[in-house]
């Protein structure tokens, strides 16, 4: 890869790039944020120079569907370009290609209504729990990001809207629903409102209760040990009761 394409001598690097033949919806979109990265980077600005990109890195299954579906759409495309002299409903090369990856994608996300589903389980069913503040939130950003990578949303009236990241504020919901219930104790006695904080600040007052959690539990560990060290110093019989216990022992 040149880092500037028109330079035949422009100095050139290297970047591994996921191929894709069959998977989980989370490998899809994985593959598909780093296929946008790779655009981005070579760059690749052409349709056509992308349409080549996802060829070459698919594979097996995954190709097979590509290249069926894409097929479709050149077809119909066709077909329509044949009916009527003027442009109007033919698809540029970038929507063909767009909708050719929409449609490969619906075939790893079993689930109809994949978006939302996921959506609503990223509100109601994440738990800040054995994880750390931080990295609930750096697993919380993965799952926004692979959002736009889900299958489109069908609309009533037949057309397809792209999916689309949460903002902060809705990130901010899911951080105040999935944390600890002790922390909103915390909070409700110092009077902090979550709503008053912005994404940052929440993460930083959370990590500041995940800290005092962790000193707390380190001092209630640190007297327990010193009380079982006293009670077993208490048990334990001195020397000369050890000797005097051995004496009677030897009479009887």
């Amino acid at each position: 890869m040149k880092f500037d394409p028109s330079d035949q001598l422009s100095q050139k690097t290297k970047k591994s790039v996921l191929t894709y033949e069959d998977g989980d919806a989370e490998m899809w979109c994985e593959w598909r944020e780093q296929l946008e990265e790779l655009y981005r980077l070579v760059p690749l600005t052409t349709a056509e120079q992308k349409a080549k990109a996802v060829v070459s890195l698919l594979r097996g299954k995954a190709l097979t569907l590509y290249m069926t579906h894409r097929s479709r759409i050149e077809r119909e495309q066709n077909e329509l370009r044949a009916k009527s002299d003027s442009l109007q409903g033919i698809l540029s090369a970038e929507t063909i290609l767009a909708r050719s990856l929409d449609q490969v994608a619906r075939e790893f996300f079993p689930a109809k209504h994949a978006y939302r589903r996921q959506v609503f389980y990223m509100r109601y069913h994440l738990f800040i729990g054995e994880c750390t503040v931080r990295q609930f939130d750096m697993r919380l950003n993965r799952m926004n990001d692979y959002l736009c990578y889900f299958p489109t949303i069908k609309q009533h009236d037949g057309s397809s809207k792209n999916c689309e990241t949460l903002g902060d504020d809705q990130l901010c919901d899911i951080i105040n629903l999935a944390k600890k219930p002790e922390w909103t104790l915390k909070m409700m006695e110092a009077n902090v409102d979550p709503y008053d904080l912005d994404l940052h600040d929440l993460l930083d007052y959370l990590e500041r209760l995940e800290l005092v959690d962790s000193l707390l539990k380190k001092a209630q560990t640190s007297n327990q040990n010193a009380q079982k060290r006293q009670e077993t110093t208490k048990r334990k019989p001195s020397g000369s009761e050890s000797w005097s216990n051995d004496r009677r022992a030897k009479k009887l």
